[in-house]
């Protein structure tokens, strides 16, 4: 189910290439999605278990996105300063989230250390448990966060929620 109604998980993959201009989108993937760009006027909200794949730009005031790991290719951007004012990412894991480089991952662990931009006023990244399982740790690393000083605007804020440990 894509747009503006209530979503409702596709048994499989979702891959919608744009562009896609709308005024809300709402959009579940049973096994992962692929996006390309996308222009809402209020919000983009995205679902899938596994993989969020975006391959373009995503634009609206707000984006959510709830996925089982997290890929923002080279020149693609989730989110634009000036635009987005809130980019909420809810990490499902069973195993702890990475966020940055320096860490090597295990098979299907969720990291966020993208390629393409993440732009946004503010950002939320949600440690989720699968299933209503044991919440997940959130483990920093290398990481480059681009402040409101930043040419063109930048983050305001970020915020990392878990009921587990941050480290």
């Amino acid at each position: 189910a894509v747009l503006a109604q209530e979503p409702v998980a596709t048994g499989g993959t979702l891959t919608i290439s744009g562009p896609v201009t709308t005024g809300q989108m709402q959009a579940a993937a049973g096994s992962g999605f692929t996006v390309g760009d996308i222009t809402a006027a209020q919000s983009v909200d995205l679902f899938t278990n596994d993989l969020a794949d975006f391959e373009g730009t995503v634009s609206a005031p707000t984006i959510t996105v709830t996925s089982g790991d997290i890929n923002v290719a080279q020149g693609a951007s989730l989110g634009v300063y000036g635009v987005t004012d809130l980019l909420t990412l809810n990490a499902l894991s069973d195993q702890p989230i990475i966020i940055g480089s320096g860490s090597q991952a295990a098979e299907g662990q969720y990291v966020l250390d993208e390629a393409g931009n993440i732009e946004a006023n503010d950002l939320v990244v949600n440690a989720i448990g699968i299933d209503g399982g044991t919440t997940p740790d959130i483990d920093i690393y290398n990481l480059n966060i681009n402040g409101s000083q930043t040419p063109g605007g930048g983050m305001s804020s970020v915020t990392f929620n878990t009921d587990s440990n941050i480290v």
